[in-house]
């Protein structure tokens, strides 16, 4: 029987994730948009799993609004960010919403794109969440059209935030007690249209940057603003 290029990769993939060092395994589910894979939509895997398990997401646009409900897991796009979208197709709503307490989620090769009039991905208190190159492009909001932090621990490896649009406090990102590092990352033609933050506005925080640029970013309220790569409030770092 004749296999498809993706289903090719998949059972690559899956052979070197189930074992690992030490000889246990855990599952590898597939997600694919033309059918090759386990499911056909993202949610519906995370639905099916179990903490440990690791997504593998195949190329496409997924109009999808993700949850992972508790569960740490891995979730990657195997062609990366410039590959695999989740796209609301012109619609609001938050299109990553960690709130349930997880505390070893791995997000990698994503790219979260025109989220409308909301914060495309949310991190809530009490949770940890790595993100390895993702990206995060022309959403809006009204505070964070990226991303709203609160209270959670975050880390970005080789990220990017392009051209998200704020009207208030935080161009690409809104964040409060929060524990976050950057490595790696970028932050490219961000815009606040409030008065502090053209990228970040963070208060009552820890942040670590490390190797992280901020170009054409900026905060034109008009006579008075403030940071327009980052606002900071009573944050260390």
């Amino acid at each position: 029987m004749l296999r498809s290029p993706l289903a090719s990769v998949w059972a690559a993939l899956a052979g070197g994730l189930m074992l690992g060092a030490s000889g246990a395994t855990a599952d590898v589910l597939t997600v694919a948009v033309d059918g090759s894979g386990d499911y056909t939509a993202i949610q519906d895997a995370i639905d099916a799993s179990a903490s440990g398990d690791t997504i593998l997401v195949g190329p496409g646009s997924y109009n999808e609004r993700l949850d992972p409900a508790g569960k740490d897991l891995t979730i990657r796009g195997i062609n990366g960010y410039p590959q695999t979208i989740v796209d609301p197709g012109g619609g609001g709503g938050t299109l990553l919403t960690v709130a349930n307490g997880e505390s070893d989620l791995t997000i990698e090769g994503l790219s979260f794109r025109n989220g409308q009039n909301t914060p495309m991905t949310t991190l809530a208190p009490k949770t940890s969440t790595t993100f390895i190159s993702c990206r995060w492009l022309g959403g809006t909001a009204n505070e964070g059209a990226a991303m709203k932090i609160d209270g959670a621990t975050a880390s970005f490896v080789d990220c990017q935030w392009v051209s998200n649009i704020s009207t208030s406090l935080g161009g690409a990102i809104h964040a409060s007690n929060a524990d976050l590092d950057f490595i790696g990352s970028k932050f490219v033609t961000n815009q606040c249209s409030g008065t502090r933050g053209g990228a970040i506005w963070i208060s009552d925080s820890t942040l670590d940057l490390d190797d992280t640029e901020f170009s054409s970013n900026q905060c034109n309220t008009g006579s008075v603003s403030y940071g327009g790569a980052i606002y900071m409030s009573g944050t260390n770092g």
